[in-house]
């Protein structure tokens, strides 16, 4: 039976889904504010960059989910915490892009004519939604945990040379460290060069031929 391998698609998502990320975070004009109130002057003053870092987002997400699908695919087989973290990691995925189709609506809100108070607590109310918090929670559970995992997994099948997990784990450790600035750019980068080396390390083992059949001489 043959091995089931990567598509280009995974490859590319494996590769980009970092770097998507990253863009993502810095664009992010959250970690900027202390407050919905300052939230809502800085999208009001800059709706652009946070449709963008809200396009990047989904991107990312999506991006996110195909790698961790094309994971599960190919390793998930061999380690069962690698095929677990890849259904986080996909999970996660997609709970980003449902949290970012519902943040769509903040420029148009905070250009609003209505009065601070009320755009504070429409912001509000809605994210204390249920619905919300429960796309938050498995984002961040699925996204950080899954990936965790799937570092766990690599380390203990062997897959692929141990300084790809290291190299994974430290840019998942400094993007959880860094809200913004050079650190997160840094982190980011080095999270896709774990992740590109995963790609190219599996994509190597795709393109390795098949083993001759053994057959025995006649004399």
């Amino acid at each position: 039976m043959p091995r089931p391998t990567l598509t280009q698609a995974d490859l590319v998502a494996l590769c980009c889904a970092p770097i998507l990320m990253g863009a993502a975070m810095l664009l992010d004009l959250t970690p900027l504010a202390d407050d919905t109130t300052e939230l809502l002057t800085l999208v009001a003053a800059s709706p652009g960059r946070w449709m963008w870092a809200n396009l990047v987002f989904l991107c990312a997400g999506v991006a996110w989910t195909v790698a961790a699908l094309g994971l599960l695919r190919r390793l998930g087989s061999r380690s069962r915490t690698v095929a677990l973290g890849a259904v986080g990691v996909a999970a996660g995925g997609v709970t980003l892009g449902l949290i970012e189709a519902t943040m769509a609506y903040l420029p148009a809100l905070a250009q609003s004519g209505a009065s601070m108070s009320d755009r504070v607590g429409v912001v509000e109310t809605l994210d204390a939604s249920p619905l919300v918090l429960t796309f938050e929670l498995v984002h961040i559970v699925g996204w950080l945990g899954g990936q965790l995992l799937i570092v766990v997994g690599l380390l203990l099948t062997r897959a692929v040379p141990r300084w790809v997990p290291v190299t994974l784990l430290v840019g998942l450790v400094g993007l959880v460290a860094f809200a913004t600035g050079p650190g997160l750019a840094l982190a980011s980068c080095v999270l896709a060069a774990g992740s590109t080396g995963l790609a190219v390390h599996l994509a190597r083992a795709r393109q390795l031929p098949a083993p001759a059949p053994h057959t025995l001489s006649v004399p």
